[in-house]
């Protein structure tokens, strides 16, 4: 007996430093995502803790409001693909430039698909959907109930730091 709850011991610290590990590189990943534009530097935390706010409202509690904590870090993690110059650009995005900007979804749901977990298999699905309307006028037209519930969280936060943050092309919304 005492050997198993030593072995159970030393698995269960194991686990802690993976687990730790873990949020403190989606955490690098985020920071990452923010430090390619300075107007938008801190937007990754801002939605992740907004999305929070709103599904801690709507009932949800414990890993879930984790699990969504930490999708929500890496929303955008697919602007990494998308060039500088669109990214920064001072003023409003041409319809091409916008068209490029749009792919973040899509380069986001490929970086974070290929790793094959449960957790990043969320995170996949809110970097692609996180742009997605109710009505199917988003990036990549779902509608309804087949946009991820988090997915939905996570666009509401999005958009709402969006407009209360300066950005490049526009001021602050009080």
């Amino acid at each position: 007996k005492e050997e198993v709850a030593k072995q159970t011991e030393v698995a269960k610290k194991r686990r802690e430093k993976v687990e730790k590990l873990s949020i403190q590189m989606v955490q690098a990943l985020a920071n990452t995502i923010d430090a390619k534009d300075t107007y938008t530097n801190g937007h990754s935390t801002r939605v992740a803790k907004y999305s929070m706010m709103l599904a801690k409202r709507m009932g949800y509690e414990g890993e879930k409001l984790e699990t969504l904590y930490y999708a929500a870090l890496l929303h955008d993690i697919g602007k990494i693909a998308i060039p500088n110059e669109i990214i920064s650009k001072y003023g409003l995005l041409s319809n091409k430039e916008r068209s490029i900007m749009n792919k973040h979804t899509e380069y986001g749901k490929e970086i974070l698909g290929s790793i094959d977990t449960e957790f990043m298999k969320i995170a996949s699905e809110i970097a692609y959907e996180h742009h997605e309307h109710y009505d199917g006028s988003g990036n990549n037209k779902k509608s309804g109930e087949e946009i991820n519930m988090y997915a939905r969280i996570v666009a509401v936060a999005d958009v709402f730091d969006a407009l209360t943050t300066r950005r490049s092309y526009k001021e602050a919304w009080s």
